[in-house]
């Protein structure tokens, strides 16, 4: 017993974890194998005792991290207190300041109540609150967004000025605490500004985009967000970009033409509205008409008649207050824009390219490629009074969509179909010929070259030509099988020939663009395409010929 204990006493952890009961019970006896699991025991609870060991450290740790943040959150609260203590402070002074003049200006005509001034002052600006939140709506409904942003800045600053001290002892916390109304009414015209952004993005991102909207979009847009010309540029292109992704998306569900003409469209909307507001300038003339001294304040957008008799007691910074940006307003460069809309027109541009071609496979006629190409026509003729320059100015050179997008697939898929189409019309007739082939008696024609007909002449003397057993077609040795065969050929052909002329065939007119301009290039390719597939036609001809020994001496072509 004392060697077994000496023998398993030597095993360590990692020998004890890779013991398999099975082969420590056959190869040990009994009283090894309970050695074994005593020491398997010890070492149990020796790592079980580590173990807490660990959870404890752990858990110390943990609530001295606690305590640390604890401790930071009470330091960082006093820290904002005491900010929000100097801005109220200041606020307080820069409002007492403004109060006192006012009250000093209409000290000579309403001495006996310059006392009740304060109050009246914030009764009125109260007035004033409550009454915005329907007059932005308003705006919102009549899309007016340039005039709803006005109104939602002039409720802001009001309800900052009734943050301040109020003079008179009329303090900051007795307003709040007199009149809960004001945070109850702040908390609605708060929700107010986050649906002006949204209905100016969403106008901003239709397909089609009025100018003068853009432009009022815009506006309100760097009314309520204080950005830069520049940040509203790149929002722009971003909600254009997204309308575009939108009008491919569905137009996958719609047919090729309306689709085709709604990318288009919303290209063209996208051109104009830069142009309108960056190139033209109507965007800054906006602004400067809101923002400027010499502009007139906003509270004359609400009214007296909204106010009444309470509104002569506003105080002087609402009656004088403008909208303004955090930053000096510039116009933007237009080398800045014409490099941004490149950029912009180079990606969407990739995108109606690629989906305009997989639309384009739907169409399995070639009058439907034509019904696609009037489209753009139309589509590109409306905005032709100016899209010329507009495109120059805003892109750095004159822009066809038609020739930049849309011309070279069209003329592809022309080509292809027609290609198409005279394959499978030859092909037809080679499998035609097979089948003849394979019942060759068809092919015998004596009987039918010297058998008359009363069909012979026709049914008018100079007609026989066109019955099938006319007299010319007995002197071709045509008997019906071969003129069933011709015949089928030239109707497919002339199948081919009419889509053709239905694409090519037209009056050239002064308008967006040429339709007419790929013409050579198209009969070219289909005269080369069908130049080939009767080569291999009379090749495949002839050596049905020569494989079948008994008609050789019949003439096809």
């Amino acid at each position: 017993f004392t060697s077994t204990r000496e023998m398993t006493a030597a095993l360590n952890t990692e020998q004890l974890l890779q013991l398999s009961p099975d082969k420590l019970l056959e190869t040990h006896t009994v009283a090894e194998a309970v050695v074994v699991g005593q020491q398997l025991a010890k070492e149990v609870e020796k790592k079980r005792e580590e173990l807490r060991v660990m959870v404890g450290e752990r858990y110390r740790d943990l609530i001295d991290a606690a305590d640390t943040i604890q401790n930071m959150r009470l330091c960082s609260s006093s820290v904002i207190q005491s900010v929000g203590g100097m801005q109220q402070s200041c606020s307080s002074l820069q409002h007492q300041s403004a109060m006192q003049a006012v009250t000093s200006m209409q000290a000579k005509d309403l001495a006996p109540a310059s006392a009740n001034s304060p109050y009246l002052g914030v009764a009125a600006a109260i007035k004033l609150m409550t009454a915005v939140p329907e007059l932005i709506w308003a705006a919102v409904e009549a899309g007016q967004f340039t005039l709803g942003a006005q109104l939602f800045l002039l409720a802001q600053h009001v309800h900052t000025g009734l943050l301040a001290d109020a003079g008179g002892q009329v303090t900051a916390e007795k307003i709040a605490q007199w009149f809960p109304v004001i945070a109850r009414q702040w908390a609605t015209i708060q929700q107010l500004q986050s649906t002006l952004l949204t209905s100016c993005q969403t106008k901003l991102s239709a397909e089609q985009l009025s100018q003068e909207t853009a432009v009022d979009s815009l506006t309100a847009m760097m009314l309520l967000k204080n950005c830069t010309m520049e940040q509203i540029f790149q929002d722009l292109l971003s909600f254009r970009s997204s309308s575009l992704s939108t009008v491919l998306l569905s137009g996958r569900t719609d047919s090729a033409r309306p689709a085709i003409c709604s990318t288009a469209s919303c290209i063209i909307a996208s051109v104009q509205a830069v142009h309108q507001a960056f190139i033209q300038g109507s965007l800054m003339q906006s602004l400067s008409s809101i923002m400027s001294s010499s502009s007139p304040p906003t509270i004359e957008l609400v009214g007296c008649s909204t106010l009444g008799p309470i509104a002569r007691h506003l105080p002087s910074p609402i009656m004088q207050f403008r909208p303004r940006l955090r930053g000096e307003l510039k116009d933007m460069e237009k080398e800045k824009v014409v490099q941004g809309m490149m950029k912009w027109f180079e990606d969407v541009g990739e995108k109606a390219r690629v989906e305009a071609k997989a639309l384009l496979q739907y169409v399995i006629t070639v009058e439907g490629l034509a019904g696609v190409r009037e489209g753009l026509y139309q589509v590109l003729g409306q905005a032709r009074s100016s899209w010329n320059m507009v495109g120059k100015d805003v892109l750095g050179k004159e822009v066809c969509l038609w020739d930049t997008l849309y011309r070279q697939i069209v003329t592809e898929r022309v080509v292809e179909l027609l290609g198409h189409r005279v394959s499978e019309v030859l092909g037809n007739v080679k499998e035609e010929v097979k089948k003849v082939f394979d019942n060759s008696e068809h092919f015998m024609g004596e009987s039918f070259v010297w058998t008359e007909a009363t069909s012979d002449l026709g049914n008018n003397w100079g007609k026989g030509e066109a019955e099938k057993g006319g007299l010319e077609m007995k002197c071709w040795s045509w008997n019906t099988c071969i003129q069933d065969l011709c015949g089928g050929t030239d109707t497919g052909l002339k199948g081919v020939l009419e889509s053709l002329m239905a694409y090519t065939k037209g009056e050239k007119e002064e308008g967006p663009f040429d339709k007419f301009c790929d013409n050579e290039e198209i009969i070219e390719k289909c005269s080369s395409i069908s130049r080939q597939e009767i080569a291999e036609l009379v090749a495949s001809l002839r050596s049905l010929l020569v494989k079948d020994k008994e008609i050789t001496d019949m003439v096809l072509l």
